[in-house]
């Protein structure tokens, strides 16, 4: 439909206009159609107030005027437009098939929408040519606001219990979760029929996107945030938007469930462990849907796939920290799980050993050399291979924490044990890492080595001079001076201690285990040393330039001082995300794994 309106522009503007209205005078379709494509109205008034025949006005390939000016998103000269127009032209269908309001909804126009649909109600249950509303789609396309306003003005009762659910499993694709709990609302038998057909694509959808969890929010947060509530709408715009999508989301899923279950529980258990619904959110990393699917099924969690892997061991080979915090709530189940094998003999630490299913869209340059392996979406969390390798040495130690020592030292089909497949398996990231390391120990030393030279030699060479006749420093007594003398041995001292800590990281033997907490470390010191270094060295240089220059009375001190600080706030604006991931990844990175009490009643 939309290459076919593309195709009717282009024609329009490739054509000779003069051709285009075979009716009326060549200067009257010339004017008429380059104000509606301009939206210039105040030459097309005279002539439509005069002849308000010209309003239905077609082209030889059967365009209208106003379909031309809805196309040209010409808004003011379709408002004018439809002023002249009687309520049945608006639901006239064009060449294609559709109405101007079809193509509206489309294209988002909620405001000349709503001005058509006050002038004819009936537009928004007129069908198109492939017999769809408006309302579908424009959910389609994910124009929110329109699906919202077209909820309600459309009489759903005009589409099919199946168009219905295929609207519901539309709106939940495009993440509007208040639109689709309102239609399943209105027809709460959606769920009954997604179990008669055996298919569950909304749940299967539902699986894949962010759902909040429900301990992340006290109850009282909880009431306000519920999708529905009029009263909670001003409070909500305070929210962040993904926050509140997760919540709505979650209220979506309840209702959902809890209705698929009134409807046939048999049935739906059957289909989730079909589709293995269970263990594509465990893959998503979505902990709220598998707290609801699990509640009352926790026989879920230990239930495994064709490989022979349980949500938890899914959420071990993607590197899903909050799913995996599910096996410090199940009980004696965990003893069953941790000594589990799948089909080619891995067991969990196996799987942690591994460097991670293969996923799409990411990829590591030493990786993709050999054999185009791509890596798990965990890596896009943190900055560089050095701290991809430190959360991937991390994961196989929590894991480890959990099995006993025979499983440590099971081989599998291949004959390795976990220990020696995480090397097989890591030795080009870790190779990637050192190189990373140093290439990153190598640019802050340079820098680090200039400070400290130009700090030092600065140090013997003060503001002001030295007395002849003594030797101390003539400006000795000046506040100024003191400045000068404490930053510019911080810098001295600060930059000394980086160039150590970026030294002992090049000299470093580069084991698995190094990249855990010392690598890390030295790089994190090293940094913050580094930016200390940088600060110290420009108040320095502020207090020598303040010294010498303390009595021009001019604004150009003034304006060099003030630039002083645009250095600082530079490197820390760049290297901020690099400080704060090292940071997180040495010493926040342990948290993630800590067992939270989620809620499951």
């Amino acid at each position: 439909m939309e290459s076919q309106l593309s195709h009717d522009n282009e024609q329009l503007g490739s054509r000779d206009i003069e051709n285009q209205f075979p009716n009326p005078p060549p200067s009257v379709d010339r004017i008429l159609l380059n104000a509606a494509l301009r939206d210039n109205w105040r030459p097309a008034v005279a002539i439509l107030k005069k002849e308000p025949r010209f309003v239905s006005l077609k082209t030889e390939e059967g365009v209208s005027l106003f379909f031309v000016a809805l196309e040209a998103r010409s808004i003011r000269f379709v408002r004018e437009v439809m002023k002249l127009m009687e309520v049945g032209d608006l639901e006239v269908k064009g060449r294609d098939g559709n109405t101007a309001f079809y193509h509206a909804a489309y294209a988002g126009l909620v405001e000349i929408a709503k001005e058509m649909v006050e002038k004819n109600k009936n537009l928004p249950n007129i069908r198109s040519q492939d017999e769809e509303l408006p309302i579908t789609v424009a959910a389609s396309i994910g124009h929110k606001d329109m699906v919202s306003y077209l909820f309600e003005v459309t009489d759903l009762h005009v589409l099919q219990q199946q168009e219905r659910l295929t609207l519901l499993h539309i709106t939940i694709q495009n993440e509007m979760y208040e639109v689709a709990l309102k239609i399943f609302n209105k027809d709460r038998k959606l769920a009954t029929k997604m179990l008669e057909d055996g298919n569950i694509n909304v749940l299967q959808t539902l699986s894949q996107k962010s759902i909040a969890i429900s301990n992340a929010s006290s109850p009282v947060w909880r009431k306000f945030i519920s999708v529905g509530r009029r009263q909670s709408i001003s409070l909500l715009k305070l929210l962040p938007e993904r926050y509140v999508l997760e919540k709505q989301a979650e209220t979506l899923l309840e209702e959902l469930w809890a209705e698929c279950q009134r409807s046939g529980v048999d049935k739906l258990i059957d289909l989730v462990e079909k589709e293995k619904l269970a263990h594509s959110a465990a893959k998503a990393g979505n902990l709220g849907f598998l707290l609801v699917v699990t509640r009352d099924h926790p026989w879920l969690i230990c239930k495994p796939d064709d490989k022979s892997h349980t949500i938890l061991h899914d959420a071990v080979l993607y590197r899903e920290e909050k799913v995996f915090s599910l096996i410090h709530q199940i009980g004696a189940l965990k003893k069953l799980i941790i000594v589990m094998v799948d089909n080619d003999d891995n067991n969990i630490l196996h799987l942690a050993g591994k460097l991670g299913e293969p996923q799409k869209n990411v990829q590591s340059n030493a990786v993709k050399e050999e054999g185009e392996k791509i890596m798990p979406p965990s890596f896009l969390r943190v900055s560089g291979a050095a701290l991809q390798m430190q959360r991937e040495i991390l994961w196989f130690k929590e894991v480890e924490k959990l099995v006993p020592p025979s499983v440590c030292k099971r081989r599998n089909k291949d004959g390795k044990t976990p220990r020696e497949l995480f090397t097989e398996e890591h030795k080009l990231l870790l190779k990637d890492g050192e190189k990373w390391m140093k290439d990153t120990a190598n640019s802050c030393m340079i820098v680090a080595t200039l400070i400290a030279t130009m700090v030092f030699a600065a140090g013997f060479t003060v503001p002001g001079g030295y007395n002849s006749d003594n030797g101390i420093p003539i400006l000795l007594k000046l506040y100024g001076f003191r400045i000068f003398v404490i930053s510019d041995a911080v810098a001295l001292f600060s930059s000394i201690i980086s160039i150590i800590m970026f030294l002992s990281i090049l000299t470093s033997r580069y084991a698995e285990d190094d990249f855990l907490v010392s690598l890390p470390a030295k790089l994190l010191f090293g940094l913050t040393a580094l930016f200390v270094s940088i600060v110290s060295m420009l108040v320095a240089f502020t207090a020598t330039f303040i010294l010498n220059y303390r009595k021009h009375t001019g604004w150009e001190p003034k304006l060099i001082v003030a630039c002083a600080g645009v250095p600082v706030a530079l490197f820390g604006c760049l290297q901020y995300k690099l400080w704060f991931d090292v940071a997180k990844s040495t010493y926040w990175s342990k948290f993630l794994f800590r067992s939270g009490k989620h809620k499951r009643d």
